[in-house]
């Protein structure tokens, strides 16, 4: 009886699997979100590296125009002539704004002046930043500021930019997205990263809430709550554990207008249900994944010192 009962269970989950994962069509995003002939714009934060530069390559592919929201002006405009070269017909807007050094005021009038005289169908509230790897109780005065700043970054502006996308996204009353980028911290917890997996619990509790508020108004909202992806935060090869940015954006983008979570990659939600049958073991391989991280980068700082 037990083990007919287990080889259900286990059949319909890789019936699902397979469903999810494979046989399930993706939606035409551009064909969803377009209202009338305009081309729609998808407004994308932290979209100058990693995950978000990911993000806006494959949307300005898809059919998107692309505004580009970061800090740093020269990798904005780096960004957005590879989006030219690869998509020649995307057009592209720049911002440069420091989410950690910006209040929320300052923050949410930058993405609503972003939005005025353009059609934001999809927004990728990306943006985001960690701390080294250490034990709270024990961060030295240089950490704690970028704990202050992490908090800052992940919560404050993370909000911030909602309040000013939210309103135009509503406006077009017709349906449109928002994909908001969080971390399987954010379900498990991390261990040497307490602030960064608290506030990447906060983006998803967001996210989960303001979807439920914005479904009357068809606004498709996602939590992406991915694991390792390989980016500048994430130095490491990719592999079966490690998705790489542009694999990771195509399958959280499978899911957008479906789930209203999801932790991308089929290795990255294989690994989540793992944490979440065994806690002590994903928390004892958090610790050792995080210690060697924190090695790996007090010595790329001491090389860099060094060099100076």
């Amino acid at each position: 009886m037990l083990a007919t009962a287990l080889l259900i269970v286990g059949g319909l989950a890789a019936t699902w699997t397979l469903w999810v994962h494979v046989l399930r069509p993706s939606h035409d995003l551009l064909r969803r979100y377009q209202k009338g002939s305009v081309r729609p714009w998808a407004l994308i934060t932290g979209a100058s590296d990693g995950i978000g530069k990911a993000f806006a390559l494959e949307l300005a592919k898809r059919g998107f125009n692309i505004v580009l929201v970061s800090r740093t002006q020269s990798k904005l405009d780096a960004c957005a002539q590879e989006i030219k070269k690869a998509s020649p017909s995307a057009e592209t807007h720049v911002v440069s704004i420091d989410f950690a050094k910006s209040d929320f005021h300052a923050i949410r009038k930058t993405v609503d002046d972003a939005c005025k005289n353009r059609d934001i169908a999809l927004l990728i509230n990306n943006a985001g930043m960690g701390t080294l790897p250490t034990r709270l109780h024990e961060l030295n005065d240089s950490e704690t500021q970028q704990a202050i700043d992490t908090m800052q970054v992940n919560v404050v502006a993370f909000t911030a930019v909602l309040r000013g996308v939210t309103p135009h996204l509503v406006a077009r009353d017709h349906r449109g997205g928002i994909v908001n980028v969080s971390s399987a911290s954010a379900l498990h917890g991390l261990p040497y990263n307490a602030v960064y997996a608290g506030s990447k619990a906060y983006n998803n509790l967001v996210s989960h809430t303001i979807g439920v508020e914005l479904k009357e108004n068809k606004i498709d909202v996602l939590s992406f709550t991915p694991l390792f992806i390989q980016t500048n935060m994430v130095r490491a090869k990719a592999n079966l554990f490690i998705a790489t940015a542009p694999a990771a954006v195509n399958a959280c983008l499978r899911s957008l207008g479906y789930e209203s979570r999801t932790t991308g990659t089929l290795s990255h939600k294989l690994q989540s249900l793992a944490a979440t049958i065994y806690p002590p073991l994903a928390g004892e391989m958090s610790i050792s994944t995080m210690k060697k991280v924190r090695k790996q980068a007090l010595a790329r700082m001491a090389a860099k010192a060094k060099k100076q």
